[in-house]
């Protein structure tokens, strides 16, 4: 009798614990860089909330963000066991995320972006942003990332011209429109101001680590179109090609050459980096600089400066640098993860528009509401005179303090500051809603200067280039070499070093020699097959 009671007991307590451990939450491990203003990614409110509407207990794995992909990519390769989620925040090319899927380290994704139950969402972003899986489908025809893709006006146009217009009026100058205006207003200002630096850049001509040049880009442009973000590729009538290797782009080097030999560029811009720039900048005072917008100025500079439109160059070409926002690595489940589906639920619900306004906004309530909310909180409410940053979109939030969240570097707890998946359209950043009787002076030229530089974009770029990885790692090698080549090359010409057009046919030949002819069978491949998908 004894015995059947104790086999009762132990039978009933099997079952309290199975029980117990079925109401356990799923746990899910997560890699993720560090961020130097989120202050614990395991006690964040952002997480909190996550876990309670999930009913998930969310585990990080905090890595250094300098060598973030370094350190994936070492334990992919070593064979280690695996987190269930990797957040990539943009440091994950389409390359290495193929080669992780090539190496059985990552699960697709793409029968669950077909799971309305799934990828509940996801399936409505389709309808700000579109149905961006030809995107993101690799080589296999297979999707392995839940992207970020923050639509952002702004950030597609960074190759803007700012100009101090304090200046002009001071010195009764009017607003450039040519190559040859811009030279001569240079001339003009650094002429009665000798203190003055006329513009002022860096990265040199490719980009260096940020992989871009703005200031170069927006001059070039006057002549042959230039994007330093995608190796200088453009395309016409669907073919593929690299700007340098034309004669429009000799002819822009020039015009660039004349205007450091005057000292109307600082000769830093080839050589100094972001850092260096923005100690420049505040240090001395400058007259133009090219950047999506003049926010690395002090407080009081800001608001003196204006975007003016791209320069027409003397065969009339007038181009602005276009990069349309493309989906970006987000979030990856990997073959070790237990619970797939839970993970895609996560980073689906990532993507609800609220959880994309906290990651990058902060907290609702405390950082931003959403405008409908916030306008029945008051008395004296004058429609007028409140409208959306971005003309013609409506106004969706109204943000209380982003200089202070954002780019204040201030330790905070209420969000992932932008990191993990959020897709949102261009209606979420331009419907932050200003009042005309509290904006700021720069908040005003900034709106005004989103709706500028569309109207010179061109017809066909090139935006997202998937290649096989035989592709790849062909394609990698030259490209390297090119930019190398390439960046020395020109740094020569512009300091004075060599003559352009006597070394013209050379260097062309040098190119060739490289591969540039196989680098651009190989894009144009990618090229090919992109717009197929579409």
């Amino acid at each position: 009798m004894k015995r059947t009671l104790c086999l009762l007991l132990a039978l009933v307590l099997m079952c309290a614990a199975a029980l117990a451990l079925a109401d356990e939450p799923v746990k899910l491990t997560i890699a993720i860089p560090d961020k130097v203003n989120v202050e614990d990614y395991n006690t964040n409110e952002m997480t909190l909330k996550l876990e309670a509407e999930l009913g998930c207990d969310i585990e990080f794995e905090v890595y250094p963000a300098t060598d973030y992909k370094a350190k994936i990519n070492l334990m992919i390769q070593s064979g280690d066991k695996l987190p269930d989620i990797i957040i990539g925040n943009d440091s994950f090319d389409n390359a290495s995320i193929y080669e992780w899927s090539l190496a059985g380290a990552l699960i697709p994704l793409t029968d669950y972006y077909a799971d309305p139950e799934l990828a509940v969402n996801i399936q409505k972003t389709y309808e700000e942003v579109g149905d961006f899986r030809s995107l993101i489908t690799m080589p296999d025809g297979e999707i392995y990332n839940i992207p970020k893709f923050a639509q952002s006006v702004g950030n597609e146009q960074g190759a803007k011209l700012f100009i101090d217009m304090s200046v002009l009026e001071e010195l009764g100058l009017p607003v450039p429109t040519t190559t040859d205006e811009l030279a001569d207003t240079l001339r003009k200002v650094v002429a009665a101001k000798p203190d003055m630096i006329g513009l002022a850049g860096y990265n040199g001509v490719f980009g260096g680590a940020d992989g871009t040049s703005f200031w170069f880009d927006y001059l070039m442009n006057s002549f042959v179109y230039s994007d330093s973000s995608h190796d200088f590729m453009k395309v016409e009538d669907g073919v593929l090609s690299f700007s340098y290797t034309e004669d429009a782009w000799k002819e822009g080097l020039k015009y660039i050459k004349s205007l450091i030999d005057e000292g109307l560029i600082a000769k830093e811009s080839l050589t100094q980096d972001r850092n260096q720039w923005i100690t420049m900048i505040n240090a001395c005072q400058v007259f133009g600089i090219c950047y999506i917008a003049p926010s690395d100025f002090t407080d009081e500079r800001k608001s003196v400066f204006e975007s003016i439109d791209p320069m027409i160059g003397p065969e009339g070409v007038q181009f602005a640098r276009y990069n349309p926002t493309m989906p970006a690595s987000g979030m990856l489940i990997t073959v070790d993860c237990q619970n797939p589906e839970a993970a895609f639920r996560l980073g689906d619900l990532l993507c609800r528009q609220d959880y994309t306004i906290t990651n990058r906004w902060g907290a609702q309530g405390q950082d931003w509401d959403y405008f409908d909310d916030y306008v029945k909180t008051l008395t004296d409410y004058d429609e007028s005179k409140w409208s959306a940053t971005i003309p013609g979109c409506e106004k969706l939030i109204i943000v209380y303090d982003d200089p202070t969240f954002w780019g204040s570097g201030n330790m905070q707890n209420r969000a992932w500051m932008g990191i993990g998946p959020q897709i949102r359209g261009f209606g979420v950043a331009g419907g932050r809603t200003i009042n005309a009787d509290t904006v700021t002076t720069y908040t005003l030229h900034m709106a005004e200067s989103y709706m500028q530089y569309p109207p010179f974009y061109p017809e066909e770029y090139v935006a997202n280039l998937m290649y096989q990885e035989e592709e790849s790692e062909e394609i990698s090698e030259i490209l390297a070499n090119l930019e190398t080549y390439v960046s020395l090359t020109t740094a020569n010409w512009l300091l004075g070093n060599g003559d352009m057009d006597a070394e013209w046919d050379a260097y062309l030949k040098e190119l060739s020699n490289i591969g540039i002819e196989r680098a651009q069978e190989i894009a144009q491949a990618a090229y090919t097959r992109s717009h197929s998908n579409q």
